[in-house]
């Protein structure tokens, strides 16, 4: 364990090298790396390398995967027997999406007041850009919180496996291929850590034991022998009363996915949930009591909650219910004003975020069946990737250290049953390698996916000196 002098000089040298750090954060988010578009994407691969040489890293290499390159490589420590920790994060970013709704461009990575993006005040200074939050800004914190532990004491407290992803954000189709070349060195890991800010607006830190499963679907219906134009061409408008129109067709075949309250209804999932466990019962009761609405109202900047009701009735299902979510309709005009056409194709992206115990099959399977049942064979469903579920136990000895750590730097933490994203944490929570893995970390970000994205500047110091505690503490439990 570190003494309180060590620990002091820590903080001390992170204080000292603030400004490079935030520095380096800002000229890290100002590479693009995309991973849907592949625009800039081995430049952001190869900067995260030089970055983890940087910090002390050793056989620091890019593992092709016929994708986007995983960064792969190990910090050691020099203690005889010292536990072995992967550390996964990714380096791709989501789209910009519209960008004029940036308060600064968002490859800008600028510096501004919380209140120029309508966040509160009292959080101060934020960097604002795309990826600030997920998750090149907490990287690279992490890292100079290593630095300054090797500056410091001379060694780092855990060895550290390195797994930087370049294809999170579009299902890390190819992390399988990664895992498969690096299987010996992987296994050798005790557990995985992903580094987030993941305090809220009250300072509270969010604990997450795992991630939803998550697949994305895109559902397809044109003209054909079933009904429409033989040619799935457009047709005048007034031949409604003629013929059958996908586009009305896709309406009525997307209300019979969810009920009016939007909770999904696919014949059959609901009958896969697993019942709560006592663990999630304590922890769900937790969370409901400690709900802030109107922390949370600013957070989601919304002026009610759904159909006006207590948020406390649906953080149960924000939490451990499927969520399908229409993510966009593609098909018809939709040129200025009115143009009178009978659209003959039309297509619907889908997202399904399920929890345990169901499985990306039984999707694929009950989605099929479910419209089938109802009569739209014509319906052509196309599932374009996503994450089976995974999830640990809070009384696993790696979330005992993390909540240690949180008691020595001074904050409170709540632990949530399961985080309602996906991610490919699969691929090392479940067989064969079978990891514990933890979601956590001090300081402040918000708006991931999202127009100003952003991190708390003075977060980047709080998310250091817990990485270093918090490496500390459980170097220091019994393997």
């Amino acid at each position: 364990m570190f003494s309180g002098e060590q620990e002091d000089g820590i903080s001390r040298y992170l204080d000292e090298h603030f400004d490079e750090t935030v520095a380096e954060i800002r000229r890290y988010l100002s590479q693009p790396g995309f991973s849907h578009s592949g625009v800039g994407i081995r430049d952001s691969a190869e900067m995260t390398k030089q970055l983890l040489e940087d910090a002390g890293s050793e056989s620091v290499e890019l593992v092709e995967t016929g994708g986007h390159p995983v960064v792969f490589g190990h910090l050691r420590s020099n203690r005889p027997g010292a536990r072995n920790l992967i550390i996964y994060s990714h380096y791709d970013m989501v789209p910009l999406m519209d960008e004029l709704q940036w308060v600064r461009p968002p490859l800008e990575a600028a510096i501004v007041d919380s209140t120029q993006i309508g966040a509160p005040a009292h959080i101060g200074k934020l960097i604002v850009g795309r990826a600030s939050n997920d998750y090149r800004g907490p990287l690279v914190a992490t890292l100079h919180a290593l630095k300054a532990m090797r500056a410091v004491t001379g060694d780092i407290p855990v060895n550290v496996i390195w797994a930087i992803d370049g294809e999170e954000e579009i299902g890390a189709p190819n992390i399988h291929r990664f895992i498969k070349e690096k299987f010996t060195e992987l296994d050798a890991g005790e557990a995985l850590w992903m580094p987030g800010m993941h305090q809220d607006l009250k300072r509270i830190m969010q604990v997450y034991r795992g991630y939803k499963g998550n697949s994305k679907i895109e559902i397809e219906i044109k003209g054909g022998e079933w009904g429409g134009t033989l040619d799935a061409k457009e047709s005048w408008a007034a031949n409604l009363h003629w013929m059958d129109a996908p586009m009305w067709r896709m309406i009525r075949l997307l209300g019979t996915l969810v009920d009016e309250n939007d909770i999904a209804t696919i014949d059959g999932l609901n009958e896969l949930l697993s019942p709560y466990t006592e663990e999630d019962e304590e922890q769900l009761r937790i969370l409901k009591e400690r709900i802030d609405e109107r922390k949370l109202k600013t957070s989601l900047n919304i002026a009610r909650f759904k159909a006006g009701r207590d948020p406390r009735e649906l953080l149960e299902n924000f939490i451990m219910k499927p969520t399908l979510n229409v993510v966009g309709i593609v098909g018809g005009y939709v040129g200025p004003r009115v143009y009178s056409t009978l659209p003959m194709d039309v297509v619907a992206k889908v997202e399904l975020r399920f929890p345990p115990e169901v499985r990306y099959a039984d999707v694929q399977r009950l989605l099929r069946a479910h419209l089938d049942r109802r009569g739209y064979a014509e319906a052509e469903v196309r599932f374009l990737g996503g994450y089976e579920y995974a999830r640990t136990s809070a009384h696993e000895e790696i979330y005992q250290a993390a909540f240690r750590a949180c008691r020595r730097r001074g904050c409170d933490y709540v632990i949530w049953p399961i985080k309602p994203a996906g991610a490919p944490f699969a691929h090392f929570n479940r067989p064969p390698l079978s990891k514990p893995l933890i979601f956590v970390g001090m300081g402040h970000g918000d708006r991931w996916h999202q127009p100003n994205e952003y991190i708390t500047v003075d977060g980047i110091r709080d998310h250091m000196r817990y990485a270093a505690t918090f490496l500390d503490e459980w170097a220091g439990g019994a393997p």
